[in-house]
């Protein structure tokens, strides 16, 4: 107790204590100074009782002013936001000590407030970093005084205090802030980024409310709709094409049957011209319906791989032997030099042979007659892009080759590097579509390799068991 008294001590300062005291020894004072003018007692004798007076007084205040110094003091630390603060005793006045206490249990209920102010603020933190969108919060002169990580990988690390017009520059945006500002509600605009390929976002504008302490006001969020806009573009280019590519041979085969219903109704050198060309255009609509189908079932197996062993060497050899009268008829050679064994994948037994009907097909129809078709096959090691071994079906032609600007482009539907030549084999112009979606759900690849009048390369790469990719 004293050791704590010695602290309170020296915090009390000397003015507070002689007016505390003066404050309780005036009536006293006051009591001596009119005895002595009436003569009762004499001045030495009052100067003597006004020291006592004086003494007894200091004693007596001094452990009350000491204890509302030391809450003085408490409070102010509280006040001040010091987590070191601590209620000091305030023993000597019961009432005071409550004070203290109610004080006390303030301060702790303030600390339990503020822990969860503290962690309510470090979650929405976290939340505003971990959202997918962009993030900018604003002033009230368009400059950004917070960001999310999203936010800082895109454009740069120090967009703090960078004005919103040198990071997205757009009047349309410049203009919905205005609005938001002079309205209070949130509005949407669309936003183009001029990049290299273009990407699309939606630009959410929300006001901070005006009572706010902070000096956010407004709240930006953008959401990236590329992926969304690429997928519109891909549905509408395919109902297009979809749509003309059943439109063409539908209109041959109806001007087929209105001549044979009227001009050459009695015909039959007509009739047989044209009959040969209807069955034509309606096996190829079958087909096409055929691939559209095939599309839409590999589309909703996609995020579904297959989990069966199936043999290489099998379907291989099925896929060759199905192909091979195609070729003869060709007079083209199909130089078979796959090994006996080939390694047993993980996969679905048609989808790869329709990979490899596929790729051999092509090869077959755009390869001059009296050339070479080279199978062959390789297993690949592990590397930054499989997590274990692999094994590389090369299906090599003699063809004119592919121009290396329209390679990529050649697993999109419907696209055809000679459209005209390509109806004329027969094709649909997704044949490579299905290859590159069964080889998506087989965890596979398809590279192509090829050079201008000497031929082109379709190899196949697929994971081997044990494989993690």
């Amino acid at each position: 107790m004293k050791r704590n008294f010695s602290s309170i001590e020296r915090r009390v300062p000397f003015r507070t204590l002689f007016k505390g005291m003066a404050i309780i020894a005036l009536a006293p004072y006051m009591l001596l100074i009119i005895l002595v003018l009436q003569g009762q007692i004499s001045a030495l004798a009052a100067i003597a009782g006004a020291g006592f007076i004086t003494v007894i007084s200091l004693i007596f205040i001094y452990p009350y002013i000491a204890n509302l110094s030391a809450l003085t003091a408490y409070v102010r630390q509280l006040a001040q936001d010091d987590r070191s603060a601590k209620a000091p005793d305030l023993s000597f006045l019961n009432n005071v000590e409550e004070l203290s206490a109610a004080v006390e249990e303030l301060h702790q209920s303030w600390e339990v407030r503020r822990r969860d102010l503290e962690s309510s603020i470090t979650e929405s933190r976290l939340l505003i970093d971990t959202l997918p969108d962009i993030i900018l919060m604003l002033d009230q002169h368009h400059n950004i005084v917070r960001t999310n990580q999203t936010a800082r990988q895109h454009f740069t690390p120090h967009l703090y205090r960078t004005n919103l017009e040198e990071v997205v520059s757009s009047p349309p945006l410049k203009e919905a802030i205005a609005k938001v500002g002079l309205t209070g509600h949130g509005v949407t605009v669309p936003y183009t980024m001029d990049t290299q390929p273009q990407r699309f976002f939606m630009i959410a504008i929300e006001p901070f409310p005006q009572r706010a302490s902070s000096n956010y006001r407004y709240i930006i969020a953008m959401h990236d709709i590329t992926e969304q806009k690429r997928t519109e573009t891909m549905l509408s280019d395919f109902v297009a094409n979809a749509s003309h590519e059943i439109r063409t041979p539908l209109t041959t085969m109806l001007g087929f049957v209105e001549t044979l219903q009227t001009t050459a109704k009695n015909d039959k050198d007509a009739l047989n011209e044209f009959l040969p060309l209807m069955r034509q255009q309606g096996e190829r609509m079958a087909k096409l319906v055929r691939d559209l189908l095939s599309l839409s079932k590999l589309e909703r197996n996609l995020s579904n791989p297959p989990t069966e062993r199936c043999s290489l060497t099998s379907l291989l050899a099925n896929a060759i032997e199905h192909l091979s009268p195609s070729a003869e008829e060709r007079q083209i050679t199909l130089n078979n030099k796959l090994p006996s064994r080939l390694p047993r994948i993980i996969g679905d037994h048609e989808e790869l042979i329709q990979v490899f009907e596929n790729l051999l097909s092509n090869a077959i129809k755009y390869s001059p007659k009296q050339t070479e078709i080279t199978i062959s096959s390789s297993i690949l090691p592990a590397n930054d892009k499989e997590d274990g071994e692999s094994v590389r079906i090369n299906i090599t032609d003699e063809g004119d080759g592919i121009p290396e600007a329209v390679i990529p482009r050649l697993t999109e539907r419907f696209y055809r590097v000679d459209t005209a030549r390509s109806r004329k084999m027969g094709g649909t112009g997704l044949g490579l579509s299905i290859v590159k979606y069964i080889l998506d759900r087989h965890n596979g690849r398809l590279k192509i390799k090829s050079t201008e009048g000497k031929g082109s390369t379709f190899s196949v790469i697929l994971p081997l068991p044990g494989n993690k990719s």
